[in-house]
């Protein structure tokens, strides 16, 4: 899966990997953003995870580019 669209996850519960290829960064982006409190990443052991209404929140509340079709897709379950 090399493209992730937002309205096709059924779950809830997001991994690194999906929020790295739903907005298209890198991993030491992500972590970056989750230092500085853009994104909130939650942890069951060394396992982080990441809710979708939150990555939805933090999309909106940052200006975080999306491609068009994502945005518009974001906007649809906002």
């Amino acid at each position: 899966m090399n493209e992730i669209e937002l309205k096709d996850l059924e779950s809830n519960i997001l991994t690194r990997r999906d929020v790295m290829r739903i907005l298209k960064k890198s991993q030491p982006t992500i972590w970056k953003w989750v230092r500085l409190g853009i994104l909130r990443e939650h942890r069951i052991g060394r396992r982080g995870f990441y809710y979708k209404h939150e990555l939805l929140e933090a999309i909106e509340k940052n200006n975080i580019p999306l491609e068009k079709k994502e945005r518009v897709k974001a906007a649809a379950h906002g």
